[in-house]
């Protein structure tokens, strides 16, 4: 047995072999916060590193077991440059704990708070980012799902990266399909809502609805409620401002297609008027200058974070109900992907103009 896990760990490890715990760092920030746990700034007290701590609190349903593990997978073995790079990760009884780099760009959605929408030109570059970042995954064989400007990153010279893969399907080929209901219903896909089975076609189409929020200040089916909104989603039409230009509502038109048959590729999209001029081999080398550049004064400035997260205090929460079912199902199915075990030790609505929609999925597994 102790073989068989030196194996798994020896496999998966993309760090030094040395166990890492909760105590080899300094909890600095809290930077975020989700329906699994809390993102923190730290400083790795031996290198003086600073990265990101996503602590994700073990559930007593499968389902966050199969996705955690998921998540781990893609992170550890699907690198790009437009992908938030994990470091090491490691368990407790309780808890898991993911160690990524740390961006100090922060959210593309609070730079949209500032800016209440962007314009065409400058959209562009993200969009482009996203494109690159989406295509890079499906050739990968990983369907992300949850695509929206709350998980779209920046680093600190205002790079795009992709993060949060809580909900993405690994090992998932071209030309596979699911029907597991999850995603957020202001970016999700007609045929997720309707529990249909779907293929990588939904994360173009959360293209398009991020692509549509970016350039107008909101996405383009949003209701009082997540049933007003799916609804919104399956039988409103799709309404264009006029400020955009043609090229732009070509291609939204094109993505925000109810009909995935009918739905825009990616391929097809960076070749479309909207993008002519862009270099997609200098855009994947960031050879492109950002039109936003973050403030960034030191390794520990928070400031493109924000505040309502940023002020609380940076202490590991604690568990109030630890479960031996949760203990079995976590070592056995997700164990796999850990770099090492450390001894047990022990989304908030966001305060901005824009709105923060919660992500949904269904208790039954990947099907």
């Amino acid at each position: 047995m102790e073989q068989k896990v030196q194996e798994q760990l020896q496999r998966f490890s993309t760090s030094p072999a040395k166990p890492v715990g909760v105590k080899d760092f300094q909890f600095l920030k809290v930077v975020g916060i989700g329906g699994y746990g809390k993102v923190y700034q730290v400083r790795e007290k031996s290198g003086d590193h600073v990265y990101a701590l996503k602590i994700v609190r073990k559930t007593e349903r499968p389902i966050d077991a199969k996705h955690l593990q998921d998540e781990i997978r893609v992170l550890k073995t699907v690198h790009s440059p437009f992908l938030c790079r994990l470091h090491t990760c490691f368990e407790t009884e309780e808890k898991v704990y993911l160690v990524m780099e740390f961006l100090q760009g922060g959210e593309l959605y609070t730079l949209l708070n500032k800016l209440g929408k962007m314009s065409e030109i400058a959209g562009k570059f993200y969009i482009a980012g996203l494109v690159l970042a989406l295509e890079h995954l499906h050739d990968c064989h990983v369907v992300y799902r949850d695509l929206k400007p709350v998980n779209v990153m920046l680093d600190g010279k205002g790079q795009v990266r992709l993060t949060d893969f809580g909900l993405s399907k690994f090992n998932f080929p071209k030309g596979a399909q699911t029907r597991t209901f999850c995603g957020t219903p202001e970016y999700m896909a007609p045929e997720v809502i309707k529990r249909k089975p779907y293929d990588h076609s939904v994360d173009v189409y959360s293209l398009g609805c991020v692509i549509y929020d970016m350039l107008t200040g909101g996405p383009p089916f949003q209701g009082k409620t997540e049933k007003e909104t799916t609804r919104m989603a399956l039988k409103d039409p799709l309404l264009l401002p006029s400020h955009l230009s043609i090229e732009c509502q070509t291609i939204l038109i094109s993505l925000i297609k109810r009909d995935p048959q009918k739905r825009m590729g990616l391929e097809e999209l960076k070749t479309t008027a909207f993008f002519r001029g862009t270099d997609w081999q200098k855009m994947k080398e960031q050879g492109y200058l950002p039109p936003y550049i973050p403030s960034v004064l030191n390794d520990e400035d928070v400031s493109n974070f924000e505040p309502c997260f940023t002020d609380m205090p940076a202490e590991e929460s604690p568990v109030k109900k630890p479960f031996e079912k949760v203990k079995k199902t976590i070592t056995e199915n997700v164990f796999a992907g850990f770099d090492s075990v450390a001894q047990s030790t022990s989304k908030l609505g966001k305060a901005s103009k824009r709105l923060a929609f919660k992500n949904l999925t269904n208790e039954a597994g990947d099907q």
